[in-house]
């Protein structure tokens, strides 16, 4: 095994436990909102422990949504990923067999001739930036919607304790 095997076997590893955690994380959210929800009783909004829980409730939902838009941003960064690895392995090919043009390609049946690599080098390059530029805003979206799904993970399931001692000390 080479270096560059290690790398990609880590890279695997991780991308798989990240998801298994978002998951994980994400339903765990969805069944404390219905655990909580399920016990709630309606009382008028007001300066109570009832409407604190109903406000944990609703941040709760909030942490879950985080946690799904979380999930959709991933799957977005890893297509673009995609794309761009694809756009720099046939960009690499072609650069390759520009020396002896034209070429036969094999898997498609069609003649080459340098101005076509040409093109398809441009077409392969512009891919590779937009790719680039896309896979960092999915980027920054992803890790922004972690840190909007623990904090409002942390803030729900505080405020649900707080209601909860806020009522043992109002009845």
């Amino acid at each position: 095994m080479n270096v560059a095997e290690r790398s990609l076997i880590a890279y695997d590893y991780w991308k798989e436990s990240s998801q298994k955690f978002d998951y994980f994380i994400t339903g765990l959210t969805g069944a404390l909102v219905a655990f909580v929800a399920e016990r709630y009783s309606p009382e008028r909004v007001g300066w109570s422990p009832k409407s604190l829980e109903l406000l944990s409730i609703l941040i709760l939902v909030g942490s879950v949504v985080a946690g799904f838009k979380r999930i959709e941003y991933n799957v977005e960064s890893f297509k673009m990923m995609s794309q761009k690895l694809d756009a720099l392995e046939n960009l690499g090919s072609l650069t390759e067999s520009m020396s002896s043009a034209p070429v036969l390609n094999v898997l498609t049946g069609e003649i080459l001739t340098l101005t076509d690599m040409e093109s398809r080098k441009a077409h392969y390059s512009q891919v590779i930036s937009l790719s680039q530029s896309r896979l960092q805003t999915w980027t920054k979206r992803s890790l922004k919607a972690y840190k909007l799904r623990n904090y409002l993970l942390i803030v729900g399931f505080l405020a649900i304790i707080g209601s909860k001692i806020w009522q043992a000390y109002t009845n």
